[in-house]
């Protein structure tokens, strides 16, 4: 069982391929993050990633669309991680 603080740990050094079930039964493919230099620069002072940890849910940032989304780890399909997706 993949776990929020590992899913955060892996999201901290690499942009990963993160395929998970949606609240609403959907399958979504995102390519998040939590490496500092992808972050965006007006929000790294409050970055939601800092704020107190919720072993339910890692926020983390969707790379592709430029904005910040939430994962619940328990929802996580399959987690690929690989230099060669960085922007």
């Amino acid at each position: 069982m993949l776990t929020a603080s590992r899913l955060r740990d892996t999201l901290r050094e690499h942009v990963a391929k993160v395929v998970f079930t949606k609240k609403n039964g959907e399958e979504r493919t995102m390519f998040a993050t939590l490496i500092p230099e992808y972050l965006p620069k007006k929000d790294y002072k409050k970055d939601p990633s800092k704020s107190p940890f919720n072993d339910n849910l890692v926020v983390c940032f969707d790379t592709e669309i430029g904005q910040w989304r939430s994962i619940i780890p328990d929802a996580v399909i399959k987690i690929e991680c690989d230099d060669k997706w960085k922007n």
